[in-house]
């Protein structure tokens, strides 16, 4: 039988085998306390990490009768586990860094890499466990997506065919519809079919895929919006050469460099991710495969993929901020020289809707990623998700649409002669 992503005995789970051995009251009690590091984090069916200890603790603890050196090192195993459990209680504490630290103390253990089958493909929990909830979400999703599909395809058509739409912020917004649309189209439908299924499971590729997609779509929206926020600077700040500056030659070159980071972060990330070794449990606790319970699954040491993964997100968010913070602060000092408050308030419409659609998803990510090390869950990470994967791009059209007088007429013009 395959469980988890391992090979076990037909007739023999990884419980079952635990069950089975002679431990003792000690090393069960041990096991059975080591099973519960941290539920959030993916554990909760508590079966590989009994498994990933309680085969060589077992082991040990079977030939202890016979042997009192053997039995001696079973019983410095269960203090091992005993320790790590102790670590669960002051830090989140995944099955690989578990692993790593009991090789540590036991390198010729049966948890050697070697005696692991790889993870073939992954359980994702969804977004919540609940079967009653099910159906309910699913609708609720099934809605947010077709409004982004609407809204994201409605701004895109507009801007491609209105000879008035055709200005570098109209350009820009254009592709921060595509973006969007390419963010929740790689979530979504995955998503929208777990909520149907009973076997939410997804191939080993199949969400090396799907991370790498939404890493280019997420790091693509980060650095469209700091070109956002440099044209609406221009356009504020220096009007009379605004076409002469943002010419289409910069655009086309902005938009390029855009996309081409992304493509590199998502192209050196996600194989990074998936080079490390996956064993025992494959359970993310997730709606899709990102990153953090990724991780957490691993039971390679995760030091390098963690610091690539913490430089691209530090250059990406600094980077991307400090160009937005950057331009409003200029934008900010202009709107207060001009002495009319008629051209104040003109002035301030054009970039309402970017400093709305800016506030919004950076104030997620912050919420995301600032969070105290004590107060952070994969579960929080997982309703943040929800709005900047869906939530954000669904708004995005309507931020952009219900504020700009030009985007209304075009769709008020294309309503009544399609054509």
């Amino acid at each position: 039988m395959t469980g988890l992503g391992l090979h076990v005995h037909e007739k023999q789970s990884p419980v079952e085998h635990y069950d089975h051995c002679q431990v003792g009251s000690t090393g069960r009690k041990s096991l059975l306390s080591a099973s519960r590091i941290h539920p959030e984090n993916g554990y909760k069916d508590e079966q590989g990490i009994r498994f990933l200890f309680g085969k060589s603790c077992c082991h040990a603890w079977g030939l202890g009768s016979r042997n009192k050196h053997i039995q001696h090192e079973s019983l410095q195993r269960v203090q091992t586990l005993e320790k790590l459990q102790h670590a669960s209680s002051r830090e989140t504490l995944g099955l690989g860094l578990a692993r790593s630290l009991y090789l540590d103390e036991f390198p010729n253990s049966d948890m050697a890499p070697e005696n692991f089958t790889s993870v073939t493909e992954f359980v994702l929990t969804g977004v919540s466990g609940c079967p009653e909830l099910q159906i309910p979400l699913f609708l609720v999703f099934l809605v947010l997506y077709v409004l982004t599909l609407a809204g994201n395809l409605g701004i895109i058509t507009l801007t491609s065919a209105d000879s008035r739409l055709q200005t570098p912020m109209y350009f820009f917004l254009r592709q921060l519809a595509i973006i969007n649309l390419g963010n929740s189209t790689v979530i979504a439908p995955k998503m929208l079919i777990n909520f149907l299924v009973k076997k939410k499971t997804t191939s080993f590729y199949e969400c090396a895929t799907q991370l790498g997609g939404f890493l280019f779509f997420i790091v693509s929206e980060v650095m469209m919006l700091a070109v956002m926020a440099y044209d609406r600077y221009v356009a504020i700040c220096n009007s009379l050469l605004y076409m002469v500056v943002v010419s289409r030659r910069l655009c086309i070159l902005l938009v390029s460099l855009t996309y081409l980071y992304g493509f590199s972060t998502a192209i050196v990330v996600s194989p990074c991710i998936f080079s490390m070794s996956y064993c025992s449990s494959n359970i993310i606790n997730h709606f899709y495969c990102d990153i953090a319970p990724l991780l957490a699954l691993s039971c390679s040491d995760t030091y390098l993929p963690e610091t690539i993964v913490f430089i691209s997100a530090a250059t990406n968010l600094v980077f991307s901020m400090i160009t937005v913070l950057v331009s409003y602060f200029n934008i900010v000092l202009s709107i207060l020289r001009i002495h009319s408050s008629e051209g104040r308030n003109k002035a301030f419409s054009t970039c309402a809707s970017h400093m709305m659609a800016v506030t919004v998803f950076y104030g997620t990510m912050l919420f995301m990623y600032l969070q105290p090390q004590t107060n952070h869950s994969l579960d929080t990470d997982k309703m943040a998700s929800v709005f900047y994967t869906l939530v954000i791009p669904m708004l995005n059209p309507l931020i952009y649409s219900l504020r700009n007088n030009d985007v209304k007429v075009a769709l008020k013009k294309f309503m009544e002669n399609p054509c």
